[in-house]
């Protein structure tokens, strides 16, 4: 047998040509465009929270997500690095060489030139990507930092429920993560001592390994069994929202073979990691194989046959008495999970008799029996009221109640937005400083006619004039609304001539149109070159910068929609599709409801959110956005969001005083919810 040494250091050459300037230079500007970018997208983001006085909810976002990619990073690289360096470090001075490893010589010598490089950039490539995914879940940990009892213990292991919906997360998130690194960490050790010969195939078969290999593949190894101890420790709390059964939850089959099984082999496999820690130093090679292939069949005679077989043999010819307590336990978690345990279920017989004078005491209510379907009497508003056609209605209008000359009325109401798609051939000046915004709500009466069997409104015209408009201060221009797709800039010095269109009068001077200036503070700033600059890299425009319409005094308004702007404020919200309006105090509020969520309430049936609020409007038209397609065991009608449509300004109400869920997030926010 023949040796040799370690692979020789490629020489420097000192002939070689240096990288031109101009390209170094042309790299530099690359790449300082490039950070200028990303620097756009995340200021103009600030300006947004700030102008809202919510920078607190960027802040906190940011600031979680970035420690916990810090520790992402930290926990993916160190490791991989220090295996690659320890393997490095620690190799044989001199590897021997036999015919089987002549290919592996050559391998060597290709990698040793690249090997510093590799052994950071692995690493840190690796370690990026790690990072990248813990900071996604900066919910489940911000959940964890503030969670708060439900006051409610599962039926199983009578924890409670708040362990679930707020710790478990991301505790799994955590051991899943772990896992992670140990097997990519297993992995790099092996390959590398494999590489630098501290593992070496023999010439007739199996492998010389070196103490310091052995050392570090068994230490890494011990981890990985350990973490996926503890991980099979933790699924039997999973086996609760598992939904794969008769019901969701931990069925009879669960509780008397897998839960038991689950514990038992995760102590074993607490067993086996200590047994193979000890091969470091101890050379216990064949006891450890051994252990591991008894763990794997364990694993899959106790976690996964057993229970199979008693659910076969046991429980499927007697399931309707077995399983009546875990189904009896799905029903009072689904009903609590949903806020439903409360009602009432009344048995009704209808009659097909008729008692004398029974539409006289049904006087009352039958007058007030709504004519108007919002679902149809859209295309009729629009033929009445629509006056120009850069106007719109939505597809289905609203309903409400407001009180006229002391009595509730029944209302069907709608505003009167700008269409954007009616704009799309129009220059930039008109799209961005002109058609700023709508004009007014336009109200009828949902219980009468007109002579003509045309809607009776009480709210009409351009300008607006009725019942609603009557109110002092009454504001009826529209800068925020479920049309309010796109960007505007807005605002004049004191004393010059108002661009914006407010509403169209050909009756005044010709002008065909009376102008407007926005007087509110609705957007961040555009009055400097700089955010100028800014705003014009974040929505790639140039116009910005250029148009001398922008002034000193402008600012701009961009995400502008309800649904848009409440879900940017409150990410943690699931929002409602459909917000309505209404005229509360002389101004026109948008009127949402938000969502608070959980996927991890034990034993609650699943629903996927998009399924469950999906009906014949959603699915047949525009007008309402449907909620994500995202399973949830767990929900709540938690908070009551306002958008005054002139100026966007937002308003949340806790709606829901007994949601854990809302709590921890106020928690989190403290001044974001009233």
């Amino acid at each position: 047998m023949s040796f040799s040494a370690r692979p020789p250091q490629a020489p420097t050459s000192t002939g070689s040509r240096r990288p031109s300037p101009l390209l170094l230079t042309i790299i530099a500007v690359l790449a300082l465009v490039a950070l200028f970018v990303v620097f756009a997208q995340i200021y103009t983001e600030v300006l947004w929270f700030q102008q809202l006085e919510r920078f607190d909810v960027f802040a906190t976002e940011w600031v979680t997500k970035g420690v916990l990619f810090a520790i992402g990073f930290v926990l993916m690289a160190v490791p991989l690095w220090f295996m690659l360096f320890y393997a490095h470090r620690s190799r044989p001075a001199i590897t021997p060489s036999n015919p089987r490893e002549e290919n592996l010589d050559r391998y060597r010598e290709a990698v040793e030139p690249l090997r510093r490089t590799l052994t950071y950039a692995i690493p840190a490539v690796i370690g990026l990507l790690g990072g990248v995914a813990l900071s996604a879940a900066w919910q489940d940990a911000l959940m964890l930092l503030n969670s708060v009892p439900f006051g409610v213990s599962d039926p199983q292991f009578q924890q409670d429920v708040g362990v679930y919906v707020f710790t478990l997360p991301m505790v799994n998130i955590l051991v899943d993560f772990l896992g992670m690194i140990a097997l990519l960490a297993f992995i790099a050790s092996l390959v590398s001592h494999y590489l630098f010969g501290g593992v070496r195939p023999r010439e007739t078969r199996g492998f010389d390994i070196t103490k310091s290999a052995r050392i570090q593949l068994a230490s890494v190894l011990a981890a990985l069994i350990l973490i996926q101890a503890v991980r099979l420790f933790l699924w039997r709390f999973s086996r609760l929202t598992d939904d794969s059964g008769l019901v969701t939850g931990a069925t009879y089959t669960d509780v008397n073979a897998a839960l038991p099984a689950m514990l038992i082999v995760s102590i074993a496999a607490l067993l086996v990691a200590a047994l193979v820690f000890s091969t470091a130093y101890f050379k216990t090679f064949r006891l450890t194989a051994i252990s591991l292939g008894m763990l794997l069949v364990l694993g899959g005679v106790a976690v996964v046959g057993f229970p199979a077989a008693m659910q076969q043999f046991q429980v499927n010819p007697s399931q309707q008495s077995l399983e009546s307590d875990y189904i009896q336990r799905h029903l009072e978690a689904t009903r609590d999970a949903y806020g439903i345990n409360d009602v009432d279920v009344i048995p009704y017989t209808p009659s097909t008799q008729g008692e004398p004078g029974a539409l006289r005491q049904d006087a009352a209510t039958a007058a007030s029996v709504r004519l108007l379907d919002p679902n149809l009497v859209s295309d009729t508003f629009r033929q009445l009221q629509q006056s120009r056609s850069y106007y719109a209605f939505p597809e289905q209008l609203d309903v409400d109640r407001y009180d006229i000359d002391g009595k509730s009325e029944d209302t069907v109401i709608a505003l009167r937005e700008l269409n954007p798609d009616a704009q799309s051939d129009s220059t930039w000046v008109n799209q961005a400083t002109v058609f700023t915004h709508g004009i007014g709500a336009v109200a009828a009466y949902g219980s009468q006619r007109g002579p003509d069997g045309e809607p009776a409104f009480f709210e009409e015209g351009i300008p607006p004039s009725g019942v609603l408009s009557d109110q002092n201060e009454y504001e009826p221009r529209i800068y925020f609304g479920e049309r309010s797709t796109q960007y505007s800039i807005v605002g004049a010095p004191e004393g010059a001539d108002p661009v914006e269109l407010d509403y169209p009068a050909d009756e005044e001077g010709g002008s065909g149109q009376v102008n407007y200036t926005f007087t509110g503070d609705g957007g961040p700033s555009v009055g400097d070159f700089f955010s100028r600059l800014l705003y014009s890299i974040k929505f790639q425009d140039e116009q910005i910068v250029l148009a001398d319409t922008v002034n000193e005094e402008s600012q701009i308004l961009y995400d502008r929609t309800p649904r848009e702007r409440v879900q940017k404020l409150a990410p943690f919200l699931e929002v409602d599709g459909d917000p309505y309006p209404a005229i509360v105090d002389g101004r026109i509020k948008w009127i949402l409801d938000g969502y608070t969520t959980s996927d991890q309430y034990p034993y609650s049936r699943p629903s996927v959110l998009q399924e469950a609020t999906t009906d014949s409007t959603t699915a047949n038209t525009n007008a309402v956005v449907a909620l994500p397609d995202q399973q949830v065991n767990y929900i709540s009608n938690s908070v009551k969001v306002t958008v005054d449509a002139y100026d966007g300004s937002v308003d949340m109400y806790e709606w829901d005083q007994e949601d854990p869920v809302l709590e921890a997030w106020m928690n989190v926010f403290p001044d974001l919810i009233k």
